[in-house]
């Protein structure tokens, strides 16, 4: 039995005015179409919350149970490979047809036996893990083992939880002083992307030679590609980390102030810091008890607000995975933080060149989101932002090249022109 429910805070503000919505798209050799409709049934049962219907109150927002036309929620379009990617603006920017705000969309190409699966949702619905976990009920890739956070020394457990607390919630505080205090226009335009990949055992092995996670070197990456492209500078980085919520999706909003010429230790450090610290369970609380007091348009207002001032959504989701991902976090996490989440996805499944797995999110507005997803060997960095924001592409795209490669091969940033 499906019954109506409030929303939790976080999902609230993925709700209002359509916040985020993710767009994501699988390669692979299967052909989807012919077990669509079996699969489906599974889906909504499986995920009871993708038969319910976003419905906005005046003081909250709610999911109420409705019926669902599985033909309503799927399109199958026949075309060559060549011209998958032309399809992804077409998702990104097609409205949904109702207040069921998900839907799937294949393309197929039967002579050379290519497909892609596309998803559209709210990001209300799911974040990016629980999303694996959905698509993956047409692909059956078995999942890994809960990853959970290193233990540490019990001198350096006490630190972080009395002084690494307290230091990180002053920083805290600067940072939302910093946010409220800026002004930056007001972008409309459409969404723009940029996709690169690269090899994940360049960047574990990197991480292990420098005692840093995964994580910490993608951060790096995203901090030095800016400085390459705006050159030096103070930024403001928004990223998600799972603690329990009603839908699997409430997420702290975790912020984060640094320069662009940060070091790797530095990073490492300020990372340590949010893991083993009790900001997150602290943030977590006020998300999930004054925030349910707080006024629909009181939340709205923040969310605005935050997302109107800052320069990076940084997330990162572990996907199909060939071999651990240890020196990370749980697959919600967007800091590689420990939370209540399930897992990704893990070490059996299909071949890492039968499936390619690519998520984009819609940018509110002057944000740049920088959404990395690991899958087998591969780690696939996808830039959203609106058209006007990042004035030369390939530009862009060059300096996270050069910053990857810079990084990776321990030599000094140099500047892109």
């Amino acid at each position: 039995m499906t019954i109506s429910m409030e929303l939790d805070t976080a999902s609230k503000m993925f709700a209002i005015d359509n916040l985020f919505n993710i767009t994501g798209y699988i390669d692979s050799s299967i052909k989807t179409s012919d077990i669509i409709e079996d699969k489906f049934r599974v889906l909504i049962d499986t995920f009871p919350e993708l038969k319910h219907k976003i419905t906005k109150a005046d003081t909250t927002v709610l999911m109420e149970p409705v019926s669902i036309n599985i033909k309503e929620h799927y399109t199958v379009k026949k075309d060559s490979a060549e011209k998958f990617d032309t399809y992804t603006k077409l998702v990104e920017q097609t409205p949904f047809k109702s207040d069921v705000q998900w839907f799937i969309y294949l393309v197929e190409d039967d002579e050379n036996k290519k497909y892609r699966f596309y998803f559209k949702m709210n990001h209300a619905y799911a974040d990016g893990a629980r999303i694996i976990e959905m698509v993956n009920v047409f692909y059956s890739i078995k999942k890994d083992k809960e990853i959970i956070l290193r233990s540490i020394p019990l001198l350096d457990t006490l630190y972080y939880l009395i002084i690494g607390t307290l230091l990180i919630l002053y920083d805290s505080l600067k940072t939302f002083l910093t946010i409220f205090t800026r002004s930056y226009p007001i972008y409309t335009n459409e969404t723009d992307t940029i996709r690169l990949t690269f090899d994940i055992e360049t960047i574990k092995g990197f991480a292990k030679k420098s005692s840093a996670t995964i994580n910490d070197v993608l951060y790096l990456v995203m901090l030095r590609a800016d400085k390459l492209y705006f050159g030096e500078r103070e930024i403001v980085s928004l990223s998600p980390v799972k603690v329990k919520g009603s839908l699997n999706n409430n997420l702290s909003i975790i912020t984060i102030q640094s320069k662009n010429t940060g070091e790797l230790d530095e990073i490492h450090e300020k990372f340590n810091t949010l893991k083993y610290s009790l900001y997150i369970p602290i943030i977590s609380f006020i998300i999930n008890t004054v925030g349910g007091l707080l006024p629909l348009q009181v939340i709205k207002g923040i969310s605005d607000y935050m997302l109107n001032n800052i320069d990076y959504v940084y997330t990162n989701v572990i996907g199909p995975a060939s071999s651990g991902l240890g020196v990370q976090g749980p697959a919600s996490s967007g800091l590689g933080v420990q939370g209540p989440a399930s897992s990704g996805l893990g070490v059996q499944g299909p071949a890492s060149s039968d499936i390619n797995i690519n998520f984009q999110i819609t940018p509110r507005n002057k944000e740049i989101i920088f959404n990395v997803i690991s899958c087998y060997s591969l780690i696939n960095i996808t830039c959203s932002f609106k058209e006007g924001v990042i004035s030369d592409k390939e530009r862009y795209e060059k300096c996270i090249r050069e910053a990857y490669e810079e990084i990776t091969s321990s030599r000094q940033p140099s500047t892109v022109s």
